[in-house]
């Protein structure tokens, strides 16, 4: 392998790791707002703090062994609260 080459897939591999760097930014940062819209849903709805109201996404998303934005997302598309159960065993 020439230098040139060798040089270009150093290069290549890095492009890569960047675009899978910024794929991941942009899912947080998509994750983090439905999270963010969620808490908003239940502060209105249940009239609680933003604390209070993380709180309860995070309960439900541990106790149902759900990732956080799956539950905010639900709580988005539905307008309420899961019901708070555990997955089967």
């Amino acid at each position: 392998m020439t230098r040139q080459q060798d040089a270009d897939a150093q290069m290549a591999e890095r492009v890569a790791l960047l675009r899978n760097k910024v794929t991941n930014l942009e899912l947080a940062l998509e994750h983090s707002r439905d999270i963010g819209v969620a808490m908003g849903i239940l502060m209105a709805t249940e009239k609680v703090t933003r604390d209070c109201a993380f709180g309860m996404l995070s309960t439900i998303s541990q106790n149902q062994n759900r990732k956080l934005y799956v539950v905010a997302r639900q709580v988005i598309e539905t307008g309420t609260m899961p019901v708070a159960e555990k997955p089967p065993a």
